[in-house]
C-alpha cells in the first residue's frame, strides 16, 4: 500500500541513505527517489544504514540546512 502512495506526497523531502547501506540497495534507494516529486537527496558516502549514530554532526548539518 506504501508503494502506492509515493507518488502523493508534494512535501518537499529530505532522503538521506548511507553508501554502505548493506540493509537497503542502492537500487532500492534510487527507486524510492525517482517516485517523489520534490526530493534532495543526501548520500553519507562512508555510512552504512545507522547515519544518525555513525555521522551525528554531518546530519545536523543537512537538517539545519534543509529546515531553513
Amino acid at each position: 500500500m506504501a508503494e502506492d502512495k509515493k507518488e502523493e506526497i508534494e512535501a518537499e523531502t529530505l532522503f538521506i541513505t548511507g553508501g554502505k547501506d548493506k540493509l537497503v540497495p542502492e537500487e532500492t534507494s534510487n527507486d524510492v527517489v525517482k517516485r517523489l516529486n520534490n526530493v534532495k537527496v543526501q548520500t553519507f558516502p562512508y555510512a552504512g544504514h545507522s547515519v544518525p549514530w555513525t555521522h551525528e554532526n554531518e546530519l545536523i548539518k543537512e537538517l539545519k540546512e534543509f529546515f531553513q
